[in-house]
């Protein structure tokens, strides 16, 4: 991160405490200022020992045979009455293989927007914020298997537009948003995207979502093609030790000069068992299937079509901190994945991670 970025950041953040003391000196109420973080710093060993270091189609985590940090945030908050507002600068691999195609005074920020209650029920915010449509959450720590799923890695982390959130109840969540494109903060055409997410908190145990987005991402001076990606997504407790999820998209896109559609499908589904209030471990699966490139161009003659498993054992010392094991697989039918100074059809890696959100 450049240091002019952290100089402005602890400059607003100390005249926020001054800001801060000076009123609670004043009244008793609370401060409405708040500052978060979170740390995610990784080893990741790939067996295919690629000469780059690079994991090949991965954000999180992204390099082999290597010390590094995930993602570091630094946020800001303010809330008061109707009024919310959030700033967050971010750092790490993840940042730099996420944004990469964002201009450089772009990349560092997580989030800046501004929120306006209209009703109890409705929020509007403007701005950078973050864009999940998938079931695993940006942050690795609320997830139980650290590594995402390629579902959640190629679909969008980060959006840049108008929002309108409905919460008719603590059960039900409605957000619709017109952004400038799929995961850009800076838009490449005059055209603008709408994203819609939802979930259903059914009872303790059943949860239920669905992500959409539709937009044209070409540039003005190509011919536009509509694309439509749908994520949904179950998660359920059988007991309060086993928890079972899943997730199935379909994406389709328009052929150039045609009125036909490729398309892509993906499922994945994970098994977590408590061990302990503190150790857990976790099964994963997952299946892509995008032979015609609708989301992934890989110059192969399947598209990017592959398998992926992994276990992962988890220990969380206390609520904001995760210490993970996780051994990972990969198999394909044409060789998609860098291996030393080739390529290869399977991989595999095995990660160590330690997360602290705070």
């Amino acid at each position: 991160m450049k240091p002019s970025l952290l100089i402005i950041l602890c400059c607003i953040i100390a005249q926020c405490n001054c800001f801060a003391q000076e009123e609670g000196q004043k009244s008793k109420e609370t401060s409405p200022f708040t500052i978060s973080g979170f740390v995610d710093s990784y080893y990741t060993y790939t067996f295919n020992n690629p000469t780059s270091k690079n994991l090949a189609y991965f954000t999180q985590p992204a390099r082999h045979n290597e010390f590094n940090l995930n993602w570091g945030i630094l946020q800001a908050n303010y809330q008061k009455g109707k009024v919310e507002a959030n700033f967050a600068l971010q750092e790490g691999t993840f940042v730099r293989n996420n944004y990469a195609g964002e201009p450089g005074f772009l990349r560092n920020i997580y989030l800046a927007n501004v929120s306006y209650k209209l009703t109890n029920e409705l929020k509007a915010t403007i701005g950078i914020r973050e864009a999940a449509i998938n079931l695993e959450s940006n942050l690795s720590i609320e997830n139980p298997v650290y590594s995402r799923s390629f579902a959640a890695d190629i679909m969008p982390y980060y959006q840049s537009g108008l929002a309108l959130t409905w919460t008719p109840s603590k059960k039900f969540t409605l957000d619709v948003s017109l952004v400038n494109g799929l995961q850009k903060i800076q838009d490449n055409n005059s055209a603008k995207s709408l994203m819609l997410t939802a979930s259903y908190q059914v009872n303790d145990q059943l949860l239920i979502g669905y992500g959409n987005y539709i937009g044209n991402d070409n540039l003005d001076s190509l011919s536009a093609q509509i694309a439509f990606f749908n994520d949904f997504y179950v998660k359920y407790d059988i007991t309060d030790r086993l928890q079972v999820a899943a997730t199935v998209e379909y994406h389709a896109k328009e052929q150039l000069g045609t009125s036909a559609y490729d398309t892509a499908t993906e499922f994945f589904v994970w098994l977590r068992y408590k061990l302990s209030d503190k150790w857990s471990i976790a099964a994963f699966f997952e299946n892509y299937n995008d032979p015609s490139e609708v989301l992934m161009n890989t110059g192969t003659p399947n598209g990017f079509m592959l398998n992926t498993g992994s276990l992962n054992l988890a220990y969380r010392p206390q609520k904001n901190m995760a210490i993970r094991l996780e051994g990972k697989f990969f198999t394909a039918p044409d060789e998609l994945f860098p291996k030393e100074n080739m390529r290869s059809n399977n991989d595999a890696f095995v990660t160590f991670s330690m997360a602290l959100k705070f």
